[in-house]
C-alpha cells in the first residue's frame, strides 16, 4: 500500500527528467579550419573543393604556410590539408621533407585527372608530379610522373602501364620502354612476364625450358605458383647446394627488407620422391628463419607460400631523390627456373617484376609516408603543429 502512494510522484519525476543528450557531431572541416585560421593567422595560398573519394560530395583542399622566415626558414614550405566530407582529415607535407614545393591548383574540369589532387616538386636533379585520390584510410597513388637526370617515367594505375623515356647522348633518338604495372591486391592472380636470361646457347625453344609464374594473394600470404616446362628431368642427388644448383631447380629472390641491403635467395629442388628440398642461398636478416611452405602439386608445378611482409621494404632506396624512391624503391620478386643438366648451370628462365601492394577494400596503392609524409589530423590539432 505504501508503494501505491509513491507511484504518482515517481511518474512525475520520470517525466521531468531531462532526455539524454545526443552526441555532438564534430565540426565540419570548413568550420574547424576557419576557427584555427582565425586564431593562428596562416597564409592561405589555395583553397578549393573537389570530390577526392568518389562519394559524390565535395571534399576540401587547403594549402597554407606561415611566413615567419626569419624565425623558421622551413615555415615557408607549404602544408596541404585535405578534409573529406565524411569527416576524415589528412595533412600532407613537412616533417623534414621539403616537398611538395608548390601548392596544388584546382583541377581543370573535364580533364582525365579532374578529380585528383595534383602535387608537384622539383629539385636540382629530379622532378615529380603525383596524382592522388583520398579515402578514409588516407592518400592513394593514382599516377606519378617522375623525371631524373636523363629519364622520365610515368606510372598510371588506371591503365596499369608504366612508360619510360630516356635521352641518351649516344643515341640518335630517345629510348622508350613500356611495362605492365603489377598491383598485388588479391582480386585476381597476376602473371609475371618471363624470358630466357642465361644459357641461351643451350636453349632450343619453349619445349626445352619454359616458366610461367602466377601470384595469388590471400590475406597476408602471397602464393607463388610456378609451372615448369622441361624436356628432361634432372633431380638433385643430395640436399647440398651444389647438387641442387646442378639439377632442375627454382630460385626465388626478393629484397631483404631494405632496398640497400641486398637480396634474399631461396633454392628449391625438384625431388624424385620424398619431401621438397629447399635451402637459403642468401638467408634473410631474420635469424634462423625456416624456409616457407612449399608444395610440389605435380612434377611440373610448385607452390611457395611467402608472407607478404617478407617482400615489403622497410624503407625506400637510399638514392637521395624522388626518382629513385618511386622507381627503384618498389619491392620486387624474381623467380628463376634453372634447367640443369646434372653437371652445372644450364638454361635459366626468369620471371621478374617490381610491384605495388593494394590493400583489400582500396582501389589504388597507398601513398607511402617515406615518399611524401602525411598523417591523420585530429580535431585538437593546430595548424602550426602540422608544420613539423
Amino acid at each position: 500500500m505504501v508503494l501505491l502512494h509513491w507511484l504518482p510522484l515517481l511518474a512525475e519525476l520520470t517525466l521531468a527528467s531531462p532526455a539524454p543528450r545526443a552526441a555532438t557531431a564534430p565540426p565540419s572541416f570548413s568550420a574547424w579550419f576557419d576557427a584555427r585560421a582565425a586564431e593562428e593567422k596562416p597564409e592561405v595560398l589555395t583553397r578549393y573543393q573537389v570530390d577526392l573519394d568518389g562519394d559524390g560530395r565535395d571534399d576540401e583542399v587547403v594549402c597554407y604556410r606561415f611566413g615567419e622566415k626569419a624565425h623558421d626558414p622551413d615555415a615557408l614550405i607549404p602544408v596541404v590539408l585535405v578534409g573529406l566530407a565524411r569527416g576524415e582529415r589528412f595533412a600532407l607535407g613537412q616533417m623534414d621533407v621539403q616537398w611538395p614545393s608548390e601548392c596544388p591548383l584546382p583541377p581543370a574540369r573535364g580533364s582525365d585527372l579532374s578529380l585528383a589532387l595534383q602535387l608537384r616538386s622539383r629539385s636540382t636533379t629530379s622532378s615529380a608530379q603525383l596524382s592522388l585520390l583520398v579515402d578514409r584510410n588516407g592518400p592513394m597513388l593514382l599516377r606519378s610522373v617522375v623525371g631524373g637526370p636523363q629519364c622520365t617515367t610515368t606510372v598510371d594505375f588506371r591503365t596499369a602501364i608504366s612508360r619510360s623515356r630516356c635521352d641518351s647522348p649516344d643515341a640518335e633518338e630517345a629510348l622508350e620502354d613500356e611495362e605492365p604495372v603489377l598491383s598485388i591486391s588479391g582480386a585476381k592472380p597476376l602473371e609475371l612476364p618471363s624470358r630466357v636470361t642465361g644459357g641461351t646457347e643451350h636453349w632450343e625453344g619453349k619445349g626445352d625450358a619454359d616458366l610461367k609464374v602466377l601470384l595469388r594473394r590471400r590475406g597476408a600470404v602471397l602464393t607463388v605458383v610456378a609451372r615448369l616446362t622441361d624436356d628432361k628431368s634432372v633431380f638433385a642427388k643430395s640436399t647440398q647446394s651444389e647438387a641442387i644448383l646442378a639439377a632442375d631447380h627454382l630460385e626465388l629472390r626478393w629484397p631483404d627488407g631494405d632496398a640497400a641491403s641486398g637480396s634474399v635467395k631461396l633454392a628449391i629442388a625438384r625431388p624424385q620422391k620424398g619431401t621438397p628440398t629447399a635451402l637459403w642461398l642468401a638467408p634473410p636478416r631474420r635469424t634462423q628463419t625456416p624456409p616457407p611452405a612449399i608444395r610440389w602439386t605435380t612434377p611440373e608445378r610448385v607452390e611457395v607460400d611467402l608472407p607478404l611482409s617478407w617482400l615489403l621494404l622497410d624503407r625506400p632506396s637510399e638514392v637521395g631523390n624522388l626518382y629513385g624512391e618511386l622507381i627503384s624503391g618498389r619491392p620486387y620478386l624474381a623467380v628463376v627456373f634453372g634447367d640443369g643438366d646434372g653437371e652445372g648451370p644450364g638454361t635459366r628462365v626468369t620471371a621478374y617484376s617490381r610491384f605495388f601492394v593494394v590493400e583489400p577494400g582500396r582501389r589504388f596503392p597507398a601513398l607511402v609516408r617515406s615518399l611524401l609524409p602525411w598523417r591523420s589530423v585530429g580535431e585538437a590539432a593546430t595548424l602550426r603543429s602540422l608544420v613539423h
